[in-house]
């Protein structure tokens, strides 16, 4: 990978405070709010300041100053946790590679972005709470493993994140500035936690905004709203818009944690909230949360992935389709069209077999674009600007999305 370097100039723009969205926990229940999530009053601090530390991710060969690259290429997957299982494992093996197998589909883009789904903090050798296994966190070395991968930024606005409390989470903060990985979506502050993360390689920089739809703890006021983005439509307008106004950003691209787990539709407040991120100037939307792959749509021409699956989530759910994730790889242009290809894998136990080495390619392409094509179909009927098209799978196996031609 590129030779890195770490930059930490504290940007300031003005931003409204938060206020409470749609939660679930991990686990089958449903969000506590499935209507679409309407814009909320000020429950913070009217213009506070919105810090955002930017990261360098361009290569040692990188062109002079004055040269800017003309498109960046972003990988993005799903849901990762070095939980559980996982963790206890990393612990036996710590310098074993979880995403070996996909390692040639993240090498194939500029930039690797994915949503950690726990924190990484020392609990003794405990990776699950003994009394709730809906509650894990990942062991100090998860943040070698998510370098040794090659990810250069994480979400950290989920349900998860507050699993094992602030100490935890600050932790993750340290561990992950230890390697030299950026975050979004929680900070030190509340004003941290929505600030826009700016992410460069060779001139091109990507602004990050990552928010949270779902909590698992039920506490009213939730504490974690101290450190974690909350996906209220208000503070996340403001959000993009100052990452829009920022010098230098090139393209937004804003994650959302939340919707219906196991459901492979998006429910009307996600798709609300979308349209709202696109309409504030959002280049792209990237869903998790459901742990199953949703359809793929476009507004105004710009990609909004509604799910992208697990990438490293163990699931045991008899339910087929978690047994699927995309990588999603995004090309930015500074003129043109964001152009989307998703690349599916399977998950076997621990292991991810991309559809490219996947020994049973043929029968396991076909069922993918099957279930895709529906989704799609279904999407185009509820969302009719939004439809898409499949195109064909590669020999790296991806495939493009595209806007639907439209009808007569």
């Amino acid at each position: 990978m590129a030779s890195h370097r770490l930059l930490i100039p504290w940007l300031t723009a003005a931003l409204v405070g938060l206020g409470c969205a749609d939660g679930d926990g991990t686990g089958g229940a449903a969000d506590r709010r499935a209507e679409p999530v309407a814009a909320a009053s000020s429950s913070g601090p009217a213009n506070a300041g919105v810090s955002s530390a930017a990261v360098d991710r361009s290569s040692a060969t990188a062109a002079p100053a004055a040269a800017r690259a003309d498109r960046l290429v972003l990988i993005a997957g799903g849901d990762v946790s070095y939980g559980r299982l996982r963790g206890k494992r990393l612990l036996r093996e710590p310098d074993r590679n979880d995403l070996v197998s996909l390692q040639a589909l993240l090498q194939s883009a500029d930039l690797r972005f994915v949503n950690l789904e726990s924190t990484i903090s020392d609990q003794g050798g405990e990776t699950q709470s003994p009394i709730n296994k809906l509650v894990f966190t990942a062991p100090p070395g998860a943040a070698e493993a998510l370098a040794r991968a090659k990810i250069d930024i994480v979400a950290l606005a989920n349900n998860h994140a507050w699993d094992y409390g602030r100490d935890a989470l600050l932790e993750t903060f340290a561990h992950l500035d230890r390697v030299g990985i950026a975050y979004v979506g929680a900070g030190p502050t509340r004003a941290q936690a929505y600030a826009p993360r700016l992410v460069t390689h060779d001139g091109f920089t990507l602004a990050f905004v990552a928010v949270t739809g779902t909590w698992n703890q039920e506490i009213d006021p939730h504490p974690g709203r101290e450190h974690i983005a909350d996906a209220v439509v208000a503070p996340l307008r403001d959000s993009v818009r100052a990452a829009r106004a920022m010098q230098g950003v090139d393209k937004v691209v804003v994650s959302y944690h939340g919707g219906y787990e196991y459901f492979d539709r998006p429910h009307p407040g996600t798709r609300e909230l979308f349209r709202a991120a696109i309409d504030a100037g959002a280049d792209a939307v990237i869903g998790h949360h459901p742990h199953v792959v949703q359809r793929v749509g476009f507004v105004d021409g710009k990609p909004i992935l509604y799910s992208l699956g697990n990438l490293l989530m163990r699931m045991v759910t008899g339910r087929p389709w978690t047994e699927f994730g995309i990588l999603a790889r995004l090309t930015f242009r500074r003129e043109g069209p964001t152009t989307v290809e998703i690349c599916p894998f399977r998950i076997a136990a621990f292991d991810q077999i991309p559809l490219a080495t996947d020994p049973n390619r043929r029968s396991q392409e076909a069922h993918f674009r099957a279930k895709v094509e529906r989704l799609l179909r279904i999407g185009a009927q509820v969302d009719p600007d939004q439809a898409a098209q499949l195109g064909p799978f590669g020999p790296d196996g991806c495939a493009p999305v595209t806007p639907a031609q439209a009808t007569p």
